[in-house]
């Protein structure tokens, strides 16, 4: 009974999932079916295979005003903090309905958890995401971004730069950093929680990208870039990867760009990791 339950509210859902966005309750069925183990796909009574997971899946879509215009990290080696911020930031305001819509502040990850690497030396996803959990973040009006030019990272503040803001840090869930492996299981994620973090591999043509599919034409290998996964696409019969750049809103395509989904050169599958936002619960 429990299998026929779970074939049941897949097919009557996957009709309209890859042409439409999903509801509030389309959402919590397919949360029903990733905590049943059956969201991947399931064999229907006539033994053929339905795929929940569309083509096309774009959180920028379903929640735009939960995605605010890409910051440039300037000549500060920040891009775990940009990144972070941006992914936690969303994940509240889709988890919340868009109730909860606010921008964090990556320099709260500078200043408070990360000081003495002072722009020089990006820090790791996990322990950008283990310091969201115990200290949470600021809001960007309270704590804003200030070490662009590479040259300034203010001290940890104990007040907002204006006092009458509230000082009040939004952490993720402690203890649920976790890495993501495999295509699938990247889709999943995204799609039930909202966007993820990655670190990949860039080149120097990437600084030149202004639009359409990334892929490496030519230059010498750069330092890694933190950046956030927000959904992924197919053009042409090439799937590719939706990705929120740390470079600012005049790069790329408004700050964004689309990657092959298995790239060999990338490696933006590898290290994908990320925390819950708690208010989802």
């Amino acid at each position: 009974m429990a299998n026929l339950r779970l074939i049941l509210i897949l097919l009557s859902i996957i009709s309209i999932i890859h042409s439409n966005p999903i509801t509030e309750a389309q959402h919590n069925q397919i949360k029903f079916l990733v905590e049943n183990k059956a969201f991947n796909g399931i064999k229907a009574l006539d033994g053929s295979y339905h795929s929940i997971i569309p083509d096309n899946y774009d959180w920028r879509k379903q929640y735009p005003n939960c995605f605010r215009a890409v910051k440039s990290q300037g000549k500060c080696s920040s891009s775990y903090a940009l990144s972070v911020s941006a992914t936690l930031e969303s994940r509240v305001c889709i988890n919340s309905n868009g109730n909860n819509n606010f921008e964090l502040s990556p320099q709260d990850i500078l200043s408070c958890g990360f000081n003495e690497k002072r722009c020089k030396l990006e820090a790791s996803l996990k322990d950008t995401w283990e310091y969201v959990e115990r200290n949470g973040l600021l809001t960007e009006k309270c704590f804003p971004y200030l070490s662009k030019e590479g040259s300034i990272v203010p001290q940890c503040p104990s007040s907002c730069v204006y006092n009458k803001d509230p000082f009040y840090r939004y952490k993720a869930l402690t203890g649920s950093f976790h890495f993501v492996k495999g295509i699938v299981e990247i889709k999943t994620e995204i799609m039930i929680y909202g966007p993820v973090t990655t670190v990949m591999t860039v080149y120097e043509d990437f600084a030149l990208y202004n639009g359409g599919l990334y892929e490496y034409q030519y230059g010498k290998q750069m330092s890694d870039l933190s950046v956030t996964i927000v959904g992924w696409g197919k053009e042409n019969g090439i799937d590719y990867w939706i990705v929120r750049n740390t470079w600012g809103m005049y790069w790329g395509e408004n700050g964004y760009f689309r990657i092959k989904i298995n790239d060999p050169k990338s490696n933006i599958e590898n290290n994908v990791g990320v925390s819950k936002s708690l208010l989802w619960y």
